[in-house]
């Protein structure tokens, strides 16, 4: 996006905007809500905000694999840079989410080989993430002692 020639309202609506707005029923006042946020953290005014802004200043949230994978359902361009188009989609997306929509974006995220499979270090990672890092006895004995089956369906 570069620097806006007016930062004061929310910068034409490029396709992930019209597709939020089409697909959420979103009018220009909710975008341009969403704008006011998005601005407020863009201290230095170039039309990115930086991932570590996201989340623990938006979302107050830790930065997680499960966090990243959100990023890269919606194909954000940089990682660690945010435009308001990405930040519409990544909002629109997940809040909007539904349970069942959160389970395959859960698979989505920890599938990292996408064959469409779990492996044990795969729910590992899962696990870890769900709990920021601090498991407890009971759940690593528990995922130590998991049966995983092949992908040929034998044990």
């Amino acid at each position: 996006m570069g620097n806006l020639l007016s930062f004061s309202v929310p910068p034409t609506a490029d396709d992930r905007i019209v597709k939020a707005m089409q697909t959420f029923g979103m009018k220009q006042r909710d975008i341009a809500v969403l704008w006011s946020v998005f601005k407020k953290h863009d201290t230095k005014r170039l039309g990115v905000i930086s991932t570590s802004v996201f989340y623990t200043d938006i979302l107050f949230t830790q930065r997680t694999l499960f966090c990243d994978g959100l990023f890269d359902l919606i194909e954000g361009a940089d990682p660690e840079a945010i435009d308001f188009g990405e930040f519409v989609a990544a909002i629109t997306t997940f809040c909007f989410f539904e349970i069942p929509e959160i389970l395959q974006f859960c698979f989505y995220v920890f599938d990292r080989d996408k064959n469409g499979f779990i492996t044990q270090e795969e729910m590992r990672l899962f696990v870890d993430a769900m709990h920021c890092g601090n498991m407890s006895t009971n759940v690593q004995y528990a995922l130590d002692n998991i049966r995983y089956e092949n992908r040929a369906g034998k044990e």
